[in-house]
């Protein structure tokens, strides 16, 4: 038996509030901030300092410091703070999105393990990005290019100017997944499944504060809108669910629970970390920050870039680098936003549970064992999950422009490690609980 299932339409919502909110709680004319760095800047080495005043307690953790309600107060706010603001042509943010997906039930004729009903789903989605969201610098003009096309800024403003706004860059996304499951009447029922996600996005907008969205990305180009792999795309993904339950003592059943998953890593992006300096007040053609894609050379002589810096030995590493991060198809140009990924992270969690009785006619209880992470309890080498951190990069060398913004000068190789390991989500945790009906 087949049953089938589709559909197509235009969906929006799930958009952070928060996004909108930072119009209002950062613009420069209603809304003032200080950062604590400035009460430092003004020679207060701790919050302790005798020439400190609190209006409203005796120290630390009881008032906001005098020095700093003053700052607020006389609308100057924090050197460097930038300002917010929504672009008057906003539109809510959707998807496209088209669906299809089919249920079959299978029976197969054999008087074995095998033999019996199955049940197989199958879906695809396509969608589309329609005015996704972006934070983009509105304060920039680019005044020229640099090594290899890199485009250079200068801001016309102070302080910066950060604005949500929509791309018309559509960007797409294309998910597969399909699930086939069975039960055995003796207590035994299993689901196997595999997703399979290749998913662009032009900003991962990663955080709810406009600043962090805009840095938190990698890129060339500091407002380029380009449709690159996502940060949140996982492109494999399996998992395998086994049930049994069974009476050991009539009318009160023992239930044992295993889910396992193994999924590919995440995607990251290799950078180079500006040296140049500045904020988004005082903004250099090179602005300071791991954000910078890496620029990829040819060979030791690409007249793009300045290698004195750097030993032989790390020129020699370098380029063994670029060929063993599979980059080498990338040189002469920048490498890709998310054109790598992590190591495969593999677990098994397990839950058993006992029914039990309650203390009245018509109550029942039941005791639970959690254990998150199995595989890590059996064997502390299994369960590790290896990802590159937040927000998905691994800066290569460190970097700048020479004084003429023809080449740029790199230093520091960092020789990266691609993933570091995920303390919480490698570690195994046991939750013993009681659960009573009445």
């Amino acid at each position: 038996q087949l049953s089938l299932r589709g559909g197509f339409g235009l969906f929006s919502g799930g958009d952070p509030n928060v996004w909108l909110s930072n119009t209002y709680s950062t613009d420069f004319i209603s809304q003032f901030g200080v950062n604590e760095r400035e009460f430092f800047n003004a020679g207060f080495s701790t919050l302790f300092d005798a020439g400190v005043v609190y209006p409203d307690g005796p120290g630390p953790g009881y008032s906001v410091p005098s020095q700093l309600i003053d700052a607020v107060a006389a609308g100057s706010g924090s050197p460097g703070f930038e300002m917010n603001s929504l672009d008057p042509n906003f539109e809510i943010p959707g998807e496209w999105k088209v669906s299809f997906g089919g249920t079959y039930d299978l029976y197969l004729p054999m008087d074995n393990f095998l033999g019996g009903d199955y049940r197989i789903n199958a879906d695809v989605l396509w969608s589309q990005d329609h005015n996704a969201a972006i934070i983009t610098r509105r304060d920039l003009v680019e005044t020229g290019t640099g090594p290899a096309g890199f485009p250079l800024y200068s801001s016309v403003n102070s302080p910066g100017t950060l604005e949500l706004t929509n791309t018309d860059v559509e960007a797409e996304s294309i998910n597969f997944a399909f699930t086939i499951e069975k039960d055995y009447d003796f207590g035994l029922n299993w689901i196997f499944g595999y997703a399979y996600n290749d998913a662009e996005d032009v900003q991962p907008m990663t955080s709810s504060v406009a600043f962090s969205n805009y840095v938190s990305r990698s890129f060339v180009g500091v407002n380029d809108e380009v449709a690159s792999l996502s940060n949140y795309n996982i492109e494999n993904r399996f998992t395998l669910n086994v049930n049994y339950e069974h009476e050991f003592v009539q009318d009160y059943s023992t239930r044992f629970s295993l889910f396992a998953m193994a999924t590919s890593g995440r995607p990251f992006s290799y950078t180079m970390n500006a040296n140049g300096g500045g904020d988004l007040t005082n903004f250099n053609p090179f602005l300071s920050g791991d954000n910078w894609l890496l620029y990829v050379p040819t060979d030791p002589a690409d007249p793009n870039v300045d290698l004195s810096a750097l030993s032989a030995a790390e020129v020699s590493a370098f380029f063994n680098f670029i060929q063993d991060a599979g980059l080498s198809g990338q040189a002469g140009g920048f490498a890709e936003r998310n054109g790598d990924q992590g190591g495969w992270w593999t677990k098994a969690d397990l839950r058993i549970s006992q029914d039990l009785p309650g203390f009245m006619e018509g109550h029942r209880s039941q005791v639970f064992l959690d254990i998150d992470n199995f595989t890590n309890l059996l064997n502390d080498e299994w369960g590790i999950l290896n990802e590159a951190g937040f927000p998905r990069r691994n800066r290569v060398v460190d970097a700048e422009l020479n004084g003429t913004n023809t080449q740029f000068v790199y230093s520091n190789f960092n020789d990266p490690t691609t993933t570091t390991r995920v303390g919480g989500a490698s570690l195994w945790s046991v939750r013993v609980g009681l659960r009573y009906n009445f």
